[in-house]
């Protein structure tokens, strides 16, 4: 009897220390590809309803998740305090009524299931907005009481305090409900930077369960390292990519990201993008920044170590920036990139060299600086690029062979031996694959 009561105490205290709750990253993030939606831009109905409308259309990209900005009620976007901020709650509690019903979401993700997608929610809880109800009725709940300071808006007098143990409570309460109410598949926690290193694992002892995601919108040490997190938003390739629009990134530049992402747990597990909604704050369009390459980005997101993200209307690209101030309705009367997405979503998909999770991240495969030359591998399959960084001619050599591969977008064998030099034009790139 008293070893069984021993058992029993062992088990409870190892409950109540949170052993339940060590689960590791979901199975399907290994080949999970996302379709970032923002609701109020997306369809001309500008809803929920609008969106499983467009359901078919999402799924000929081939992705398998999609990625809702927050679906709460905003404050006024063009306050003083975070001027053209979609993401300023107004009420964290509830669905925004000029999206739909809940019956409609729930309506929304149940189709969405049907279809194979993945439903993963954000939420922006380091701040509120300054008309939200707490600021008047819980003012302890924020960082200061006074708007302004020497004159200016004071960003504290919308930032929430955490080190008030009942707003953490109230928090943790209301993300609860939205997992338990609504049932996404994960649920991303941006700006996890601005939360205590304990809140943060208090989000993950309370809202993390099996086959569930949840992942950060920061690259904060806690989440590369200690993989609190299932996954996170990797800032560092689009700065790379915005060296490679001034015609100044490197081959060394991606090395250095390749070498962050061997030490870390869950391997090429970040979210990498060419484009997120909180870019539109600030940056043109995929085709003003690069141009006439836009394709180069956009394949190294899919192929390099990480989980490939794309924006609403990008994969055409997006050839407007979405005003965030404006919730208007995006054109996309393009579709001649349609192939070129979903080609390599499969190829994600079915391909174990682009799986996340894996001991599979790239490896250079030539010593030029200016032509990207990496290859990934998994068991006997390959994903091989060259990429031109340049927007001149630029020449390289591999350092193994290449025999017999496929090239990925034409489809024809093709050969690369040591012996020989190879030329790509401004910023060409070649994608093979053992995978026929």
């Amino acid at each position: 009897m008293s070893k069984f009561y021993s058992l029993f105490l062992l088990t409870l205290i190892f409950y109540s220390c949170g052993g339940n709750k060590n689960y590791g990253p979901p199975e399907w993030l290994k080949t999970l590809s996302v379709y970032e939606i923002m609701p109020k831009n997306f369809s001309p109905t500008q809803n929920i309803n609008g969106i499983r409308e467009a359901l078919p259309k999402i799924r000929t990209v081939y992705a398998n998740a999609i990625s809702f900005t927050p679906l709460t009620p905003n404050d006024a976007i063009n306050t003083s305090f975070n001027p053209g901020d979609p993401y300023a709650a107004l009420d964290y509690s509830k669905l925004d009524s000029t999206l739909g019903t809940d019956a409609e979401l729930k309506s929304l993700i149940e189709e969405a299931h049907l279809n194979r997608f993945k439903v993963i929610f954000q939420f922006e809880i380091s701040y509120t907005g300054p008309n939200h109800e707490w600021r008047t009725k819980k003012p302890q709940y924020y960082k200061s009481v006074e708007r302004k300071v020497s004159g200016l808006y004071n960003k504290q007098y919308i930032q929430l305090d955490y080190s008030n143990p009942k707003v953490r409570k109230e928090i943790l309460k209301i993300l609860s409900t939205w997992k338990s109410k609504f049932k996404p598949d994960g649920i991303i926690i941006l700006n996890t930077e601005d939360l205590p290193t304990e809140f943060n694992q208090d989000l993950v002892n309370t809202l993390k369960s099996e086959n569930f995601l949840l992942a950060s919108g920061s690259n904060i040490p806690i989440v590369k390292e200690n993989a609190i997190y299932d996954s996170y938003f990797d800032k560092s390739l689009y700065s790379v990519f915005k060296k490679l629009s001034r015609d100044s990134a490197r081959s060394s530049d991606f090395k250095a990201l390749f070498e962050i992402n061997k030490s870390q747990k869950n391997k090429s597990s970040s979210f990498q993008f060419t484009r997120t909604s909180a870019l539109n704050e600030y940056d043109d369009s995929e085709t003003q920044i690069f141009q006439n390459y836009y394709k180069l980005p956009a394949l190294l997101s899919i192929s390099l170590c990480g989980i490939p993200w794309i924006l609403n209307g990008q994969e055409e690209p997006m050839f407007v920036k979405i005003d965030v101030a404006k919730p208007t309705f995006v054109e996309r009367n393009y579709q001649y990139s349609l192939e070129f997405y979903r080609s390599l979503f499969i190829h994600r998909k079915e391909n174990i060299a682009l799986h996340s999770l894996e001991d599979n991240l790239p490896v250079l495969i030539s010593d030029s600086e200016d032509v990207l030359a990496f290859e990934r591998k998994n068991g006997n399959m390959q994903f091989v690029v060259f990429a031109n960084l340049r927007d001149t001619v630029s020449s390289f050599r591999v350092t193994k062979n290449y025999n017999q591969y496929m090239e990925f977008f034409t489809r024809n064998k093709v050969d690369f031996i040591t012996q020989y030099e190879y030329k790509l034009g401004p910023h060409q790139f070649i994608a093979l694959t053992n995978k026929y």
